[in-house]
Formats: structure tokens, sequence, C-alpha cells
């Protein structure tokens, strides 16, 4: 916007097109980036006649759609900068009455808002399979095996689509008033908001959005339990567990959801594109409120412009790319567990009349974790990490009659981190051309430890009557490694390891950006 405010009718083309949000810029993308059509693809590589910068005549660059005379969203201004003032919004907003109450406006009056229809659609679809197998063998009358074996698989496919226009400016006053009490404030949008003309598809900023987005789970395990019959008051247990549990999601999407063309452009009214939504209705809804709104239709913007088709066609590029989040939302985590055990079972009548019951135990557990990410650059980034733990456990109840029981359990337990910390992915790193300090980055970490915790528990149970129960309980529980978000200064090598590092070096290295200074630095 500072930009803006020096630029005159002397201001280069190019410089004046720059101040434009939802420009498009042909690329041919790489392994780590999408390419990019702006036209070239269908119409060649020569400009639309007359134009500047656009190579689609369904879809002209968002500078040439307002500041070409050839052009159907074609407004006339003496500098140059059509439409550009309009689109900074809240500078261009009037105050025209309000109220604040502990620091939050529970009343305002506004002129010249900028208003915006949007419809939203998710669709989810989920496929499981799976398939068990147990097995049961007596060895003798004391030693008897419990062998099973499991998998199953669960895909999450998942699609999104939205639609938007919107309205620059509005002199209607805006009314919102929270302040007469009741289940809903005031909403009043001053103008006939049901009304098709007042909305239009704004070049540049109005967002037309497809995505898919996958999620795969899958789990293989097996267990191997024995037990041991010394008589009827004690039994041996023992066996091993094995696990392997892979995860992964990737996300599609369009690179820029700003590059689209207009109803002008296609020939179309709003009217064609929408239909009145209602809203209040069951609802204690102030009087005066807005209740109706003309919203864009999705069915109907996409049989129009065809943008979910993942192609290019005559209005645009509506292909999907991995890239448009880079690491944020594509990684992927396979974590293999083993274990084996041993547990002493016990049941004895003790003083006159009581019983106890309960086990003594111990599993020994290791976990090996492999995770891969994306940098912000679409570079793969690998990270794993390995650890074992010990695990004893003693539960043990007391019954001195049938209706009271006395409980109490000590153990140590485990378990890892959430699948998200553990992806190494960068989900924002900022770095400063020509400086030497100041960079800024977000990244998961493989290498966490699991949660552990020691744990105590002391119960009194009552059962006072059939199907009544009164109980008392203590416990502590001690978390000895709890993962959490930590903000620290460091040297680039502490965060990434050498493979790295050099992906994030020919990233910069490869188009001769000094950022790659930064990093060698250190």
């Amino acid at each position: 916007n500072a930009t803006y405010a020096r630029a005159t009718a002397a201001t280069a083309l190019s410089s004046k097109r720059g101040l434009y949000p939802g420009t498009c810029t042909a690329t041919a993308g790489s392994a780590f980036a999408s390419p990019i059509d702006c036209g070239q693809t269908l119409y060649g590589t020569s400009l639309v006649a007359g134009t500047n910068f656009s190579y689609n005549p369904n879809n002209l660059d968002v500078y040439d759609y307002y500041n070409w005379s050839g052009s159907k969203g074609y407004v006339a201004s003496a500098d140059g900068l059509a439409i550009r003032d309009k689109q900074i919004g809240r500078p261009a907003t009037d105050v025209l009455a309000a109220n604040v109450t502990n620091g939050v406006a529970d009343y305002l009056q506004l002129r010249n808002v900028d208003w915006s229809a949007r419809a939203d659609q998710g669709s989810y679809e989920t496929t499981f399979q799976q398939i068990s197998f147990n097995l049961t063998h007596e060895f003798t009358d004391r030693l008897k095996g419990d062998f099973t074996y499991g998998a199953s698989r669960s895909r999450l496919d998942s699609t999104g689509k939205m639609a938007e226009w919107g309205l620059y400016d509005q002199q209607a006053t805006f009314t919102y008033d929270e302040r007469g009490g009741g289940d809903m404030p005031l909403f009043d949008a001053g103008f006939n908001a049901a009304d098709p003309t007042q909305w239009t598809i704004l070049k540049g900023v109005s967002f037309l959005r497809h995505h898919k987005k996958f999620v795969d789970n899958r789990y293989n395990s097996w267990k191997a339990d024995f037990t041991y019959a010394f008589d009827d008051h004690l039994t041996f247990k023992f066996g091993g567990t094995g696990r392997d549990y892979r995860f992964s999601t990737a996300s599609y999407e369009r690179q820029n959801v700003q590059i689209n063309p207009t109803e002008k452009e296609a020939g179309v009214t709003i009217e064609s594109l929408g239909k009145v939504i209602n809203f209040g209705q069951g609802l204690d809804v102030p009087a005066g409120s807005t209740t109706a709104w003309f919203g864009p239709d999705i069915d109907k913007f996409d049989a129009l412009f065809g943008f979910t088709c993942n192609c290019i066609n005559k209005w645009g590029d509506w292909r999907l790319t991995q890239f448009r989040q880079q690491g944020r939302e594509t990684f992927s985590v396979r974590e293999k567990t083993g274990g084996a055990y041993a547990q002493v079972n016990f049941n004895y009548d003790i003083f006159d009349g009581w019983n106890a019951f309960g086990n003594l135990g111990v599993r020994y557990a290791t976990t090996d974790v492999e995770s891969v990410g994306r940098s912000d650059s679409g570079r793969p980034v690998v990270g794993s990490n390995a650890y074992s733990d010990t695990l004893p456990s003693f539960n043990i109840a007391i019954r001195p009659r049938d209706d009271l029981y006395i409980r109490f359990g000590a153990a140590k337990t485990m378990s890892r981190p959430t699948l998200q910390q553990l992806a190494p992915t960068i989900t924002q790193m900022s770095i400063p051309a020509g400086e030497t300090t100041g960079a800024t980055l977000t990244v998961g970490n493989p290498k966490l430890s699991p949660f552990r915790a020691d744990n105590l528990d002391l119960a009194v149970e009552w059962y006072y009557a059939r199907g009544g129960l009164i109980s008392a309980a203590l416990f502590k529980k001690t978390i000895n490694s709890y993962p959490q978000t930590v903000r620290f200064s460091a040297p680039f090598s502490q965060f990434f390891s050498p493979e790295s590092l050099a992906s994030l070096l020919a990233l910069y290295d490869s188009t001769g950006d000094q950022r790659a200074d930064y990093i060698r630095g250190d």
C-alpha cells in the first residue's frame, strides 16, 4: 500500500501491475515446484492483442482486466491503477458509531465496507479393510498358547470446493449490535444482500478453490501369549508383540486460487451462477437483521468454468499440485515397535475371609521411527529415531468382604508424540536477504522422546447395593518427557541434518539467491 501511495501515471507498467493481487506469471515447474500456465498452452506465447500482460483472452491478467480499454472489466483511470484503491480495504472504512465494553466492540456502524459471499463444500469418503487370525493351543494341562495376527488399512479421501464473489466499498451503513442480549446480535448489512446485481466476481481477489487430501493408515501387528499355571493361585504369563504402523498424508490444491475469470469475461450474469441463501428460520433473530443473501452455487461455477477438472482449459489452469503448501500438508511417519513381557498373576486368601489378587510384571519395548516431510521449497526432509523402555508394573486388589475392594497400582508407561510433531516438516521459514542474523524457522522434530510417566493409584470401592457404587481414589502421575513447542536460537546446522541443509542450499543456489550465503554463514 505504501508503494501504491507513491505511484503515478508515469510509474512503469510492470511496477503498476505488481501492485495488484492475483497476477499470473508462467513457470515451467520442476521436481519441487508446480508449473503455472497463464494461457500459453492453448493460446501460444503471443500476448492478447492490445494487452500488456495477458495470454488468455478468456481470463485476462488482473492488471489488463481493469486497465485495458478492450476489457469487459475496464474502468477508466488517470493513473492507470483502476480499482487498486478499492482493494486496500479497511483503511477506506468509515466508523460512524461504536461502543466498546471491556475492550471489545459490541456495537458498530460502518460505511464503505468490503463484502464477500462464499460457498464452501467438503466431501469425505473412508475405505476400511481388516483381516485377523487367532489360534489357541493347549500344549499341556498347564501350558497354553494364544497367537494373534491382524492387519488393517484405512484411507480417507476428501475433496473441498469453494467459490466466492464480493463487493467493494458498500455505501450503505452496516450495523452490528450485541448489546440487546438474547441469543444473537443484530447483523444488518444495510443493503439488499439477496439482490444479485449487488455482487460481482472480484478479479484477482475472489477465490475459486479446489483441493484434495488423502490420509492413509496401515497396521500390521502380531502377538504371542503363553500362560503356565503353577496351581490354582499362581499363574505365569509371558510373550511378545510386534507392530508396524504407517501413516501418510498428502494434500493437492491449485497453485494460485486468485487467478480466475469473471462472469463478465464468460458473458453470463451473476444471477446465473448463484442462489438466494436464507437464514434465521426458527431462530430468535433480532428485528432488522439480514436474513437472506445471494451466494455462489458451486455446481453452477463448475459447469461453466470446469474448475474441478484438474486440467488446463479455455478458462485457466486448474491443475492440482502438492507444492502450494509445500511440506505443511504432505508427510509420512513409520513406527515399528516390538516388545517382550513377563507377568505373574496371583490370587490368595489372606487373614480371616480376606482375598488378595493382582499381578506383578515387566515389559521391554523398542521403538523405531522414520519420518519424511518437506521443506518449504518442496524438497524431502528425512528424520529417524530409536529408543527402548523397560516398563515395570504392579497391581493388587484386597477384598476384606464381598462388597468392599481396596486397589493399588504402580507402573511406568510411555506413549509416542503426535504424528504432526514427529514429521520433520518446515512449516515456516524466513531468511532476510543481505543480513547475517534474523532468520526464523518452525520445524517438526523426529528426535522427540515419547511421553514417559510414573503412575501411582489407590482406590477404595464399596458396592453398597445391586447396581450401586461409592468409590474414592487418589492418584499421582509424573510425566518425565512432555513434547512441547520451544523457541530458541541456534545455528542452521543444529536444526538440519547435513542432507537437509544441502537440499536447502540447492534451492537458493539454483536461483542465485544471496540467502544461500546466510545459510553458509551458519
